[in-house]
């Protein structure tokens, strides 16, 4: 008895991620089709932005002499690999790591497009001189799992889709619909639980999970140094 309940939480998981693999999952996701909510595509917005979030302006001073140091010396511009067209991509967050992804797929000479729900993520991101004004790719107001929004942001054209929101449902939700309504031909999710990225990722959907990946990179560096 005490090892079935220990075992609940994983069994919770698997049926969870069970329930969005089976045949109902496709009426749940298409249902998500039904209520349009208008999504707003913005190029590039002016990076003096207000800024609310206070663990973003702990990087502000920091941020802003890395950008001005780099403006004298803009970053080379490389074009996709010979004989390999340009990608189009849509990434689902425009925090840290999706707003680098974002310039460094950009600079790299594919089409990318940046969806975030917070208007001001896009500033930023530019004041953290990542997505500065020589980003260019389109930048999209609003909600990673609205069908509509996902539409205007071209995912009906997308070759890869990247969903790294700060919620681990809102980046499953966001891939399922990409991977199984849109039939997106690559498309990985972070999600930092490692029970629901293990459970996932054997139900085919390729995932991130920082958790995981981060504790091993630590015992990595730990080890090295303790054999060093």
């Amino acid at each position: 008895m005490l090892g079935t309940s220990h075992d609940a939480p994983k069994q919770d998981v698997r049926r969870e991620a069970k329930a969005c693999h089976s045949g109902a999952r496709g009426e749940l996701l298409r249902e998500w089709i039904q209520g349009p909510v208008p999504g707003q595509v913005n190029h590039h917005p002016d990076p003096d932005c207000e800024r609310h979030d206070a663990h973003e302006r702990e990087w502000e001073t920091h941020a802003s002499k890395s950008y001005q140091a780099r403006k004298g010396a803009p970053e080379a511009v490389h074009d996709p690999p010979y004989n390999q067209p340009a990608l189009k991509l849509l990434i689902i967050g425009c925090g840290r790591v999706g707003s680098q992804i974002a310039a460094n797929m950009d600079r790299a000479g594919h089409e990318v497009v940046i969806v975030d729900r917070d208007p001001n993520a896009f500033s930023r991101a530019s004041t953290r001189g990542v997505l500065t004004r020589d980003f260019k790719g389109d930048q999209v107001v609003g909600n990673g799992t609205d069908v509509d929004v996902l539409r205007r942001a071209g995912i009906e054209r997308a070759d890869g889709f990247v969903a790294v929101t700060e919620g681990d449902n809102r980046n499953i939700m966001a891939s399922q619909i990409a991977k199984h309504v849109y039939k997106v031909p690559h498309v990985v999710a972070r999600i930092y639980d490692p029970e629901r990225a293990e459970a996932y990722e054997k139900l085919g959907l390729h995932t991130i999970c920082p958790t995981i990946e981060g504790a091993r990179h630590i015992e990595k560096v730990l080890m090295e140094r303790e054999t060093g």
